[in-house]
């Protein structure tokens, strides 16, 4: 029995340009987070929940946040506050 051959529109894994981020793009953790958005950790957990906060990415056990999401969700946020004066 002949081994079947890949499909021709199949690439293979080796073919894929390897990631480069952005520059300034990093993954940063819970800690981080709070001190760049200034909310506590419940009012952080709330907010993902009812999607107005970027999820975290999970690896293993740590969740991690893409630093341009938390970025776009500061501006966000700013834009969101009122004026005063």
């Amino acid at each position: 029995m002949r081994p079947s051959e890949p499909p021709e529109t199949a690439t293979h894994a080796a073919t894929f340009a390897p990631y480069t981020p952005a520059p300034g793009e990093r993954l940063i953790r819970l800690p981080e987070l709070l001190s760049i958005t200034g909310e506590s950790r419940t009012q952080c957990y709330e907010n993902i929940s009812t999607g107005l906060h970027p999820a975290p990415r999970k690896d293993g056990r740590a969740s991690l946040w893409v630093m341009s999401e938390v970025q776009a969700y500061v501006a966000q946020k700013i834009a969101r506050l009122p004026r005063k004066g």
